[in-house]
């Protein structure tokens, strides 16, 4: 599963970069108009996320608790991962099928028990909707 772990490392440190941006856009924007700064907030990221930068504004811990949140998502996402893929295909006997793509996407298949399963990584996002990010399909 070391691909796997490759994969979410790689997109645990794109994410820390991207809400880093906007936290420090936020920064910026706020001293001239607080009220437009959250707004656009609400508009870039998740509820939860804009909630967390708005109280993080006067901490000096934002990073480090941003990186606990990440850590946090990482370990849902690679069990959630886990799961489906089992579910699809019986209990992982080895993942030397899957590669990390140039995109850092990761691809491939895994090998279970009772068949293989296609692992896919397509690039989804939206106007104005959410942020573009990886959705990693199981066949």
């Amino acid at each position: 599963m070391e691909k796997l772990n490759q994969f979410l490392e790689t997109m645990k440190e794109q994410s820390f970069e991207y809400y880093k941006k906007g936290f420090d856009e936020f920064k910026v924007a706020q001293e001239t108009n607080y009220r437009e700064a959250s707004k656009e907030l609400f508009r870039k990221f998740s509820k939860s996320m804009a909630m967390f930068m708005i109280e993080s504004l006067y901490s000096k811990y934002f990073e480090r608790n941003l990186k606990e949140i990440l850590d946090k998502d990482l370990q849902k996402k690679k069990e959630n991962l886990i799961k489906r893929v089992e579910t699809k295909g019986g209990k992982i006997i080895d993942a030397l099928g899957l590669y990390i793509g140039f995109d850092n996407s990761l691809n491939g298949y895994i090998k279970c028990e009772n068949k293989d399963v296609k692992v896919e990584t397509i690039f989804a996002g939206g106007y104005h909707i959410q942020c573009l990010h990886y959705r990693v399909l199981v066949k």
